[in-house]
């Protein structure tokens, strides 16, 4: 009789079972790379509307569908109700907004006086309208949401093996950005390269519209690469062995010490002030990562280290081209453009308080509450450069609170992630989840100034930070010495160092129940 195994073969006997589980796994895994590189390359639009956002949305419908049948079966664990909640009362914001109401209703509503005007010179009869005062404009904003919940559902279903190796593909197609945006900057203003037609012609944009989202991408990936080169600078360092110097460990740390100066050199050919300011600050978490990282046993040599290494930053970017970003100091309409951007969304919003003008219609609101004396020539207000003013005017109250709500829960994760000792996650992990954490900070910080959460691109990619933020479905849980790449004397070595009460495993027999 055969149990369990084929005796001629060697191999279980639900071998196809288990390849269909695994297959189901990595096909997730892969639907991630595919929607996150499309979202990246394609949706650095700074509005909606364009060809690119219809293909994006194609692109990741699949992997949004996979990841919601699997999170209405429960796989996401038990928190993955109360986020899946959340994420459909952000959807249910725009959408709701398109719902047409009967006159009764919709004349009542703040900030209706033209268009009931309107009906009354043409001496029309009003019918039903929904709330938002352009509905086509909020069902494309309510259709960009599905890259960015897709990837979110997705990531936070993946193992670390598959979360590390997404975050590897972002940081390959960074490092590819960077040197698109320098042929950018060698085929000059009129560069066939430059995607979009509004777009900042005199510097590196990569694959945005935008100098500052494109900067954006940068310091967040810089924080993504410093998790490597710190876990491997401390395991080098911490070796007791030569033998554990290995060439693997070497060309890792070379080259995610290369990666992190490419991308802060990269800074300067973006031009962007709040970017180069934004990237000093994750360069200063990245310090406060090594420092608090528990196997930094030279916490003061470390820090010397770091400074230096900032230091030798900031001096190799200077002599890069320090002078054209220094001309942005000189003079810059926009600083002066953001003030009155702010003075009038806030007259806007309060005009449409408490239910918003919709979602995606701040260009078409913003001109009806213009005064003579705040236009400025030659710059049109395609967003409020504020995304949490904007989301007051477009969202109103519903949006007040789904920013509390999500600024709750950000707090909340990440209070956890630093506190974490979770003994299934390797020191990797937790330095990129940590890093992580000052990722989705210097967003929100981002947010205050400018649009960055205004593209698919980097809505996806505040997205699969939120996803890093949340612990591994247990089903996908294995000891960090059962990871699949590991070699059998890896797996060993690290049993040796692994200690029962790390791994929430009894001591002893007398410790477990009824032994």
């Amino acid at each position: 009789m055969i149990s369990g195994q084929n005796r001629e073969s060697g191999f279980p006997a639900n071998i196809f079972s288990t390849v269909l589980l695994h297959g189901r796994r990595d096909l997730r895994f892969y639907l991630c790379v595919l929607t996150a590189i499309a979202s990246l390359g394609l949706g650095g639009g700074t509005h909606g509307g364009f060809l690119s956002d219809a293909i994006l949305q194609l692109v990741a419908l699949p992997l949004f569908l996979v990841s919601l049948r699997d999170c209405l079966a429960g796989k996401a664990g038990g928190a993955g109700w109360l986020d899946l909640a959340f994420c459909a009362c952000l959807a249910a914001i725009p959408i709701s907004q398109t719902i047409p109401l009967p006159p009764s209703v919709w004349m009542h509503l703040p900030a209706r006086e033209t268009v009931i005007q309107a009906f009354t010179l043409t001496g029309q009869k009003p019918g039903w309208m929904p709330s938002s005062v352009l509905p086509e404009a909020t069902a494309s904003a309510a259709l960009s949401l599905i890259p960015p919940f897709a990837l979110f559902w997705g990531t936070r279903l993946l193992g670390t093996a598959h979360r590390r190796s997404l975050i590897i593909a972002i940081l390959v197609f960074a490092a590819f950005s960077v040197f698109f945006g320098m042929a950018q900057l060698a085929g000059g203003q009129h560069s066939r390269l430059r995607l979009f037609e509004n777009t900042n012609a005199d510097d590196a944009v990569g694959f945005f519209a935008n100098r500052n989202h494109f900067a954006a991408l940068l310091y967040v990936s810089l924080l993504f690469v410093s998790a490597w080169a710190i876990d491997t600078g401390l395991t080098i360092s911490n070796a007791r062995r030569r033998s554990r110097l290995t060439g693997p460990r070497v060309l890792v740390l070379m080259a995610s010490v290369t990666l992190m100066f490419l991308l802060a050199t990269a800074q300067i050919m973006t031009r962007s002030r709040a970017g180069v300011g934004l990237t000093i600050v994750a360069l200063l978490g990245i310090v406060v990562l090594t420092l608090l990282d528990d196997r930094n046993r030279r916490r003061r040599t470390s820090l010397v280290l770091f400074l230096v290494a900032i230091a030798a930053v900031v001096v190799f970017t200077a002599q890069f081209g320090f002078s054209r970003f220094a001309n942005r100091f000189a003079s810059d309409p926009l600083a002066d453009a953001r003030i009155v951007f702010a003075h009038t969304t806030i007259e806007a919003a309060k005009a449409y308080f408490p239910f918003g003008s919709g979602v995606g219609t701040f260009p078409s609101v913003y001109p009806m509450f213009e005064k003579p004396a705040q236009l400025l020539a030659n710059i049109y207000a395609n967003h409020a450069h504020d995304d949490f003013l904007e989301v007051w005017l477009e969202s109103g109250l519903a949006g007040i609170l789904a920013l509390a709500a999500l600024a709750f829960w950000i707090v909340w994760r990440s209070s956890k992630v630093w506190r974490s000792r979770d003994p299934w996650n390797m020191p990797i992990d937790i330095l990129l989840m940590r890093a992580t954490t000052i990722a989705v900070g210097l967003l929100g910080v981002h947010s205050i100034v400018d649009y960055p959460l205004r593209t698919t691109a980097l809505m996806s990619l505040m997205a699969v930070c939120c996803a890093l933020l949340t612990p591994v479905p247990q089903a996908l849980r294995v000891l960090p010495t059962d990871e699949p790449h590991a070699s059998k004397r890896h797996r060993h070595r690290h049993i040796r160092r692994l200690e029962p009460a790390e791994a929430g495993l009894p001591s002893s027999p007398a410790e477990v129940p009824g032994i």
